[in-house]
């Protein structure tokens, strides 16, 4: 609503196409399978100004790219395939499931990059508007990287008898990353065993007791590009990490409500960029731990009225950090409190039409590793509304209609560091605006 703070030649293109299929199969009630495959192109036009602040006073200099300075292609091919059956061995009671699935994830550059303008200075008060200065486009798409994933799992649900049950679980995942231009170089191929068991009590019927263990390989695509200076160009990648979590819960069925709670810790490597020039390093240099506690519900309150939601208290914090300021401070963009609740009312005496209302709380953000800064928190409303009816195609057809963000709150949606995988930065951090009040209107046909 204020010109100036952005241009109005200045954005990005974005498209995304998805092809999808999924196919179930039942021969018999012992026994089911379900394979699917997926193929997505995510193409990134991106031709944005961009503002940095030289003071306090809002000054900030407005530059604009020609694109595809970051990636401008991402292609995916995912699959899956999984089967489950019900035997007994003795006494004991299995539900077996075994599966596989995997992806490729290939990256695609600009090989020319496009041109810069530097357009002048603006202030945040009293914003210019500027002329496009027509740069030069990003242009010659390649081939730059690309990441391969492949597992295969076994997990069994081994019922003792009605009130003792155990739940183990194994898996393979193998992990393989090339540069595909010019180098042809394979950056890491690594595969490791994932492991989970999860031991239930059952004191009564509708009450469940539960504690888990789980310890996992995954990739998580940490790499850092150096942008100038004598190593502009060069890539460091940081190789799979392995984490572990621990849970113990309890879920319970009162009425027609489910409820469940849990308190957990879960550890995991983090890496990030320490030193300058040609003696900056990029690795694991400390850990992620996260110690919780979630409890959620969800059910009918009453006939007409259903309700789901929950909140989540997280205490997120840096371990054993070698940047010197990041020691047991909050991990940048983790709220310490989190909640939503949605209601859901189905008018009485009708089949057809029904009212929702969701709540949504954020709490406050650190945006630095040493939490000297941070982001207030939000609260924001949500409502809608459904009409469903045969009478109009013959089919079963729903229409919906939303209002998100009721009250057009102004909030940071979300966050991340510049030169880290999500915990630690050196550069500052990069903030995204929430939606403003958003109107969405959508109908769905059941054939």
């Amino acid at each position: 609503t204020k010109k100036g703070l952005e241009q109005t030649f200045g954005g990005n293109h974005l498209k995304t196409t998805t092809a999808s299929v999924k196919l179930k199969y039942a021969p018999s009630e012992n026994w089911y399978f379900e394979g699917g495959y997926q193929w997505q192109k995510a193409i990134r036009d991106m031709y944005g100004t961009s503002g940095t602040f030289l003071n306090e006073n809002g000054d900030y200099r407005v530059v604009k790219s020609g694109g595809n300075g970051a990636s401008g292609r991402f292609d995916v091919d995912s699959w899956f395939l999984k089967g489950n059956t019900n035997f007994q061995t003795g006494f004991l009671k299995h539900n077996l499931a075994v599966a596989t699935n995997g992806y490729r994830w290939t990256i695609y550059s600009a090989r020319n990059s496009g041109g810069r303008a530097n357009l002048g200075i603006s202030n945040l008060y009293n914003p210019r508007v500027f002329n496009d200065p027509h740069v030069k486009k990003g242009s010659g798409t390649y081939k730059r990287s690309s990441s391969d994933m492949k597992n295969i799992s076994i997990v069994d649900d081994i019922k003792f008898n009605d009130h003792f049950s155990t739940i183990l679980s194994v898996s393979r995942s193998w992990f393989t990353s090339y540069n595909l231009d010019p180098s042809k170089e394979k950056n890491y191929d690594k595969s490791g065993f994932n492991y989970g068991v999860s031991l239930v009590y059952k004191p009564v019927e509708n009450i469940s007791l539960y504690t888990t263990y789980a310890d996992s390989i995954s990739n998580e695509g940490t790499t850092y590009t150096f942008s100038n200076g004598p190593r502009r160009g060069e890539t460091l990648t940081v190789e799979p990490m392995r984490s572990k979590q621990y849970e113990i819960g309890a879920k319970a069925r009162i009425g027609e409500i489910d409820l469940s709670a849990a308190v957990f810790e879960i550890k995991r490597p983090v890496a990030y960029l320490i030193g300058n020039g040609a003696k900056a390093e990029y690795k694991i240099q400390g850990t992620q731990r996260n110690r919780g506690f979630e409890l959620t519900t969800g059910g009918k309150l009453v006939d007409t009225l259903s309700v789901y939601g929950g909140f989540t208290l997280l205490d997120a914090k840096i371990k054993n950090a070698k940047d010197g300021v990041s020691e047991g401070k909050t991990v940048i963009g983790e709220p310490k409190f989190q909640a939503n609740v949605l209601f859901d009312y189905a008018v009485p005496n009708t089949n057809k039409l029904a009212f929702t209302t969701n709540f949504h709380y954020t709490g406050k953000r650190y945006i630095d590793n040493a939490n000297a800064h941070s982001v207030d928190n939000y609260f924001t409303t949500d409502i809608g509304a459904r009409y469903t009816t045969k009478n109009w195609l013959g089919k079963e057809t729903t229409i919906r209609f939303n209002i998100n963000n009721l009250f057009d709150k102004k909030y940071w949606a979300g966050m991340f560091p510049s030169d880290v995988d999500g915990a630690i930065a050196a550069r500052g951090t990069s903030l995204f605006l929430g939606q403003s009040r958003t109107f969405m209107l959508s109908a769905q046909v059941k054939f």
